[in-house]
């Protein structure tokens, strides 16, 4: 999901510098380290709007369900907690195109994306910086051979893109390339906000630098070109959360001035949210309602169970 908001705050800024210094964030839940008792689950569905409430009665599996409150959760701390927006005076509403829109808006620039895939829900935030995020889990369980499944997605990719994937190796690392691309592919769409239906072909990316094997090692030499030309203006951040997880954070600055905190000087790229750590500022909306326990608890957790 791609969400953009312009709010209207009191923004800090270093008046030498004339730098905004709105932090940069990077996010990370780990879905299956968190296996929800009532108590927990009730409040925190509670800290959720009604209409945000009623989204994730509708999934059918208990794994959807988790991953979107998470994400919905992420969202407004996210947003309270860097401009200092008491909980409660929150209200996040949707345009008729569905896309996200914010009370206190107008005037600073800040950009913020989720994704959820596997074990883990992610964020990315920035300001003055269009961002797309996608994680990916590196699994394949289709029905094709993987020999066959790759070559049925060949016309995603630009050629030299493929023959990156098919080089040769053993089929867990064609596997670890295909998705490391589709990664890129899918940050840079959602940081467009450019939607479905985007000929993925139109985009290619070299990415063939820097061995891509190290769990928490961060990437950053990727480079892609659009219709053959190469778009200087993007960074795109790659890393390994885990052996079996991939995340691409894609970056356009928007404004010079602004500050942009280089991720190889920092000690950890991404902060790794446990749900207290989650929910620690956050505030009921409504009465707590055991009742979303119930329907939570009776989804099977995923499909086959």
């Amino acid at each position: 999901m791609k969400y953009s908001v312009k709010l209207v705050t009191q923004i800090l800024i270093t008046m030498e510098t004339n730098f905004v210094t709105i932090p940069s964030l990077r996010w990370s839940f780990n879905l299956d380290d968190w296996k929800p008792k009532q108590d927990e689950w009730v409040l925190a569905f509670s800290c959720l709007q009604p209409e945000e409430r009623l989204r994730i009665d509708r999934f059918v599996f208990a794994r959807d369900a988790k991953a979107s409150l998470v994400g919905r959760l992420m969202i407004r701390k996210v947003l309270s907690e860097t401009f200092s927006i008491p909980y409660k005076e929150l209200t996040i509403s949707r345009t008729e195109k569905g896309k996200p829109t914010f009370q206190n808006v107008l005037e600073t620039d800040f950009d913020f994306n989720i994704s959820h895939n596997g074990s883990y829900c992610v964020l990315a935030a920035e300001p003055a910086c269009k961002v797309g995020i996608d994680v990916m889990r590196i699994k394949y369980s289709g029905g094709k051979p993987v020999p066959d499944f790759l070559k049925l997605m060949r016309r995603q990719f630009a050629l030299s893109e493929f023959n990156y994937i098919v080089s040769p190796g053993l089929e867990k690392d064609q596997l670890k390339r295909f998705y490391r691309l589709w990664c890129l592919k899918e940050s840079y769409v959602k940081a467009e906000g450019i939607g479905i239906g985007y000929n993925l072909q139109r985009l290619c990316f070299d990415c063939s630098k820097t061995p891509y094997n190290e769990v928490g090692k961060l990437i950053s030499d990727t480079t892609l070109a659009r219709d053959d030309k190469v778009l200087p203006g993007w960074i795109f951040e790659e890393t390994l959360l885990d052996d079996d997880h991939i995340v691409t954070v894609a970056l356009e600055r928007q404004n010079d001035k602004v500050h942009f905190t280089s991720r190889e000087s920092t000690s950890s790229f991404f902060e790794r949210l446990t749900f207290q750590k989650l929910i620690e500022n956050a505030q009921p909306l409504s009465l707590l309602d055991l009742n979303s326990w119930r329907i939570f608890s009776e989804k099977p957790e995923k499909p086959g169970c």
